[in-house]
C-alpha cells in the first residue's frame, strides 16, 4: 500500500502514513514537506478511504472521519517531540544583515502574511510557523520550509506590490497557497529581536515589554507541553532580559522600517554566555 514518511528536521519523532489514497498522501507532502531521518521514533498512521469516509487508526485508536487531513495534522501537532536541544516556538522569523528576527502572534493574527512580505521585500526568509532557538547560544536554528499562505493574504501582498503564486491546496477545510521565497537564510544566526504582534485598524505602535510579561509570552508559544522545563524556562529568561517587543500596526510598511532601525537593543546570542 503506498506510503509517506514525513519529520521535521528538529523533531525526535518521525511519521509514516499508509493510505489507500494516493491524492491524500500527495496533500500530505505538500503541506508536510519534511525530510526523513533514519533514526527517529516512528509513529505509523493509517488513513483507509472507503467511499469517502477515512478509518484513521494510530497508537491502537480508530477514528472514522471525512476530514483525513485535519485529523492526520492533529495528531502530527500532538505527537510530536522535538529534539531537547531546541527551543521550539510557535512562530515566524526572517534574516537581516547576519541576525534573526522573530515574530509571535495567535493564530490568525498575520504572522504568515507579515513573514511572506518582509521575504519579499528584502530580508532572508527564515521560517513563518516554527522557529528553533538553541537552548546554549539561544541561537536561531534556520529551516526554510514553505510557507502557507490564506487566500485573503494573497490579496494583502498583491495591495502592497508583491504578487505571489504557489502550489495551491484546497482539501476539506484547508485552503492554502504553499511557497518559499527566493531569498532564504541558510546558517545558524543569533536574535536581533522578538516581537509579539498584533493587527490594528489604525494603529502603529512598538514598545518594550516587562521582563516578566515577556518570559509568559514566550513559554505560552511553545509548540508543545514537553518543552515546558527549567532549561527553556532559563532560555526564556535570558530572551526576555535583552530584546522582546509588542508590536502593533495596521501597515505592514511600518513594520520594514521598523525593521530598518531594528538593531533595538540588539541581542548577539553567539557573543554572551551568562
Amino acid at each position: 500500500m503506498p506510503t509517506c514518511q514525513l519529520s521535521h528536521p528538529f523533531a525526535a519523532t518521525s511519521f509514516r502514513i499508509i493510505s489507500n489514497d494516493r491524492d491524500l498522501l500527495t496533500s500530505l507532502q505538500i503541506l508536510y514537506p519534511y525530510t526523513f531521518f533514519q533514526g527517529k521514533s516512528e509513529i505509523v498512521i493509517t488513513a483507509i478511504n472507503n467511499a469517502g469516509t477515512y478509518s484513521i487508526s494510530h497508537s491502537a485508536q480508530l477514528i472514522e472521519t471525512k476530514s483525513p487531513i485535519q485529523v492526520i495534522g492533529n495528531i502530527i501537532f500532538e505527537e510530536t517531540v522535538y529534539v531537547s536541544s531546541l527551543l521550539p516556538l510557535h512562530a515566524g522569523a526572517i534574516e537581516k544583515e547576519g541576525v534573526a528576527y522573530i515574530f509571535l502572534a495567535a493564530t490568525g493574527g498575520g504572522k504568515t502574511t507579515l513573514i511572506a512580505y518582509l521575504s519579499e521585500s528584502k530580508y532572508r526568509y527564515i521560517t513563518d510557523d516554527m522557529t528553533f532557538i538553541n537552548l546554549e547560544n539561544r541561537n536561531v536554528q534556520v529551516t526554510p520550509l514553505p510557507l502557507h499562505l490564506r487566500p485573503e493574504s494573497i490579496s494583502i501582498l498583491a495591495k502592497y506590490g508583491y504578487p505571489i503564486s504557489g502550489t495551491e491546496i484546497a482539501i476539506e477545510n484547508i485552503h492554502r497557497i504553499v511557497y518559499t521565497p527566493k531569498i532564504t537564510s541558510f546558517r545558524e544566526l543569533p536574535i536581533g529581536g522578538i516581537f509579539f504582534i498584533k493587527r490594528s485598524d489604525a494603529e502603529n505602535r512598538c514598545e518594550s515589554i516587562p521582563k516578566t510579561e515577556a518570559v509568559q509570552l514566550l513559554m505560552q508559544n511553545l509548540m508543545n507541553g514537553d518543552a515546558v522545563n527549567g532549561a527553556s524556562l532559563k532560555c526564556a529568561i535570558k530572551l526576555a532580559d535583552k530584546c522582546c517587543h509588542r508590536l502593533i500596526y495596521s501597515d505592514m510598511r511600518y513594520v520594514a522600517d521598523i525593521m530598518d532601525i531594528a538593531n533595538i537593543r540588539e541581542y548577539k546570542g553567539t557573543h554572551e554566555h551568562t
